[in-house]
């Protein structure tokens, strides 16, 4: 894949559980590392702002709450981003559905939840692994580099100063 070829990536992480946003920052961060131009768009759940408002790694976060937006209306979003490839680290059925009805030229993910035939490239989920490193596969499978690497939080210098007192 050609790095000038992708203007815009979709990331789509799990909704409910912030934890799966977080131990997703090592693959936010070599996908920004390989696309360096390309504007990143992550789809996370309602906390995922808050999360990661200082972070460099995307250019925007969106949020979905199924307890006040539809599918639908999430597909409807994402398909006036103009995406040109979608990054499905949840590995639901539904995330697959979404970026396919979305019209999303590229879509990777795990061949998992019987949606492989929605990917154009699928990658095996092993449960064995580190959840990282399962995430970094997706850029593997994309012909990117990718290294295991610790989560990271994003926090502004005036939060890092704030910190620093407390302590």
């Amino acid at each position: 894949m050609d790095t000038a070829a992708t203007q815009r990536i979709l990331v789509i992480t799990k909704f409910g559980y912030m934890g799966d946003t977080i131990v997703a920052t090592p693959f936010l961060s070599q996908l920004r590392g390989a696309f360096p131009r390309a504007h990143v768009v992550l789809v996370s759940g309602t906390f995922g702002p808050t999360l990661l408002e200082h972070c460099r790694f995307v250019d925007e976060v969106w949020t979905y709450d199924k307890a006040s937006e539809t599918l639908g209306s999430l597909t409807q979003r994402i398909r006036a981003g103009n995406f040109d490839t979608a990054y499905l680290l949840n590995r639901s059925y539904r995330s697959a559905r979404v970026a396919t009805k979305a019209r999303i030229p590229r879509r990777i993910g795990f061949n998992t939840e019987f949606r492989g035939w929605m990917l154009t490239d699928r990658v095996p989920y092993d449960e064995s692994k580190k959840e990282i490193d399962s995430c970094l596969d997706l850029l593997r499978i994309a012909g990117k580099t990718a290294h295991f690497a610790l989560p990271e939080l994003c926090v502004s210098e005036d939060e890092r100063s704030e910190v620093r007192t407390l302590l």
